[in-house]
């Protein structure tokens, strides 16, 4: 239900090149401008209760619980975002009964993380963002911050997925113990079925036999190879294919295959991560996820002393 993706965060500058510097800008250096300091203003300026609309689109958001490390160069919030202009009924799932009339004005609010860690010297960021039933916030982000971001400094901001090869280089040679085909559709009887209101969304879970693993979790991404053979066979039977890897005694849960065309690298929040009412709470995740960029830190940022060798 809940998972996170990684993204890179860069500023390329026309201008450097004339003065035979890297097309890249060093994110503390942006003309002069630092990007840490411009995502701070621009997360506490819309964390003000008041909740911003974007009128085009009827979607709403504001951010809460921001916490800021000015020397780690690091924020995390909670964006929560919704959509208005169509009125509908709220109703019990048991009962039937609605209990609450949505109007035309009214949004519901779904909460999502957001993640940023923004290195001095480097000129690479790295972000985090949570998606809610494969729904994430990433687009209207970046158009709301791109345009805050241009009112200081002319340029454009590039916010790319991670990749599993460069982002996940530690969990390459992991072995996948288990297959998921979410939402499994090969059996369409079971999706007429109602139970107390509700209906099965089956997960269609494999397991090998003859062997305990799929193999090395790099397969899976590798063109004509038994795994990624058999995830483009899945592809067609369900909404998501999740794949369990473990290496060592650790364990995640990987989204495999396509998302719009791209490679997108997906982590499933794990249980451990505690829930308020379906939603992670603040502090579970973002302790979680800081243990994930500790990770991306090492492929990224090697030798630099900076993140990972100050996290557990």
């Amino acid at each position: 239900m809940h998972s996170i993706s990684p993204y890179t965060i860069r500023c390329f500058d026309p201008e450097n090149k004339k003065n035979k510097l890297p097309d890249y800008c060093k994110l503390e250096d942006i003309r002069g401008n630092d990007l840490y300091l411009i995502l701070k203003s621009f997360l506490e300026g819309a964390s003000d209760g008041r909740i911003k609309r974007i009128e085009e689109e009827k979607r709403s958001y504001y951010f809460s619980g921001l916490v800021c490390d000015d020397e780690r160069r690091e924020l995390s919030c909670c964006m929560m975002s919704g959509f208005y202009g169509v009125g509908t009924d709220i109703v019990n799932i048991e009962s039937g009964e609605t209990v609450f009339k949505k109007g035309v004005k009214n949004s519901d609010m779904i909460q999502y993380y957001v993640h940023f860690f923004i290195p001095r010297g480097c000129n690479e960021a790295i972000c985090i963002m949570s998606t809610f039933r494969g729904d994430g916030i990433k687009t209207v982000f970046l158009s709301e911050f791109s345009e805050f971001f241009r009112g200081r400094v002319p340029l454009a901001l590039s916010m790319n997925p991670l990749s599993y090869d460069k982002a996940l280089v530690e969990w390459q040679d992991a072995v996948a113990k288990e297959i998921k085909v979410v939402k499994f559709n090969a059996v369409k009887a079971l999706e007429d079925v109602e139970v107390n209101g509700g209906h099965f969304e089956p997960t269609l879970v494999m397991k090998p036999e003859r062997r305990r693993n799929f193999g090395p979790f790099k397969n899976f991404f590798q063109p004509e190879t038994e795994q990624a053979k058999l995830v483009e066979i899945l592809t067609p039977m369900g909404e998501q294919i999740k794949t369990v890897v473990q290496l060592g005694d650790r364990k995640r849960v990987f989204r495999v295959g396509q998302v719009n065309d791209n490679v997108v690298c997906q982590i499933d929040v794990p249980p451990e991560v505690e829930q308020v009412d379906g939603m992670p709470k603040l502090d579970s995740i973002r302790k979680w996820s800081s243990g994930i960029i500790a990770e991306f830190c090492k492929n990224l940022y090697p030798g630099v002393r900076i993140y990972y060798e100050c996290k557990d």
